[in-house]
């Protein structure tokens, strides 16, 4: 399974990535992780367009 998102470039470095996820049966599942975390590589690009937390 895989996903795209598109991240602006004024998002906060300290920001979380909410995932919403539907099963088959209906049921709903939702959850956060640090955008660091996801992606340690998308964090320091929005470092390095001068966002800041």
């Amino acid at each position: 399974m895989s996903a795209f998102m598109q991240v602006a470039e004024n998002t906060s470095p300290d920001s979380d990535l909410w995932i919403t996820m539907e099963g088959w049966d209906g049921t709903v599942y939702q959850t956060s992780i640090p955008l660091q975390q996801a992606s340690p590589t998308t964090v320091a690009w929005l470092k390095k367009q001068g966002a800041t937390p």
